[in-house]
């Protein structure tokens, strides 16, 4: 029989020390990789879906509860989708508000069918008397298009960063001089999109029945509230501010 190889105790000592010093020098072995972090948590909404007016459903978010409800429609860069609005859905549905936001279509062309079946699914909503609808860039063109083609009534109307040719719409002066209801036109002042001139044709087609917002900035739509800072919080309060007029109000429809 082979017999066993013995080592002095000295030296097993020291080829454990030299492994252990190794192992400490290293580091501790590196964990799991991170999971994504979640988009809004699951407590402050309810995953909903509707249907748009021509068969298309859509995947959203429903916040809060109340008699006013707010739509909100995000705008049609890649990337872009319901998260961009999250902040300021929960912000309004802290307010009393029932808020849904939802992902839009690839086409954006017909993205304003979104939004009259995001109008029509909230005014099914037990108890809910009013309806804004809020959009930003596409989501603002888009929305604008719902109020002018027949559908559901609408009680205010926020363009955040629209323009007024783009994307498959084209308004002019005639298209909206029938609505009458409560409008807010809001912008950046150096819009690289061309929206900082747009809003300000639209508010004079517009007339009596709009106000007007330019805001120190140079991003575009939901990117004015990411970027944070004064230009942020003015167009959060202004935002806030027109929901709480048309909620006391009781103005014309578009």
């Amino acid at each position: 029989m082979r017999g066993v190889r013995r080592f002095p105790v000295g030296r097993c000592l020291t080829v454990v020390s030299l492994l252990l010093a190794a192992g400490c020098a290293a580091g501790p072995a590196p964990g799991p990789e991170p999971g994504p972090e979640p988009s809004a948590s699951p407590e402050s909404h309810r995953e909903v879906e509707f249907e748009s007016p021509d068969g298309e459903l859509r995947e959203a978010r429903l916040f809060g509860e109340g008699e006013v409800a707010v739509v909100l429609s995000h705008m049609g860069r890649g990337g872009d989708g319901q998260d961009d609005w999250r902040e300021f859905a929960e912000r309004l549905a802290d307010d009393g508000r029932l808020v849904l936001t939802y992902q839009g279509r690839i086409s954006l062309s017909q993205t304003w069918r979104d939004v009259q079946g995001a109008v029509e699914y909230l005014r099914r909503q037990p108890g809910v008397t009013t309806v804004v609808a809020v959009g930003a860039s596409i989501g603002a063109m888009a929305t604008l298009e719902a109020s002018v083609a027949p559908g559901p009534e609408i009680d205010g109307l926020v363009w955040l960063s629209g323009v007024l040719d783009n994307s498959g719409y084209t308004f002019t002066a005639p298209d909206v001089a029938e609505l009458a209801c409560p409008a807010l036109l809001a912008t950046g002042d150096r819009d690289h999109y061309g929206s900082t001139e747009d809003t300000r044709t639209l508010h004079e087609w517009w007339g009596a029945g709009s106000e007007l917002l330019v805001v120190e900035s140079e991003s575009h739509g939901t990117d004015i509230l990411a970027d944070g800072g004064e230009p942020a919080a003015e167009l959060t309060t202004a935002l806030t501010d027109f929901v709480d007029r048309v909620a006391n109000g009781s103005g014309p429809t578009c």
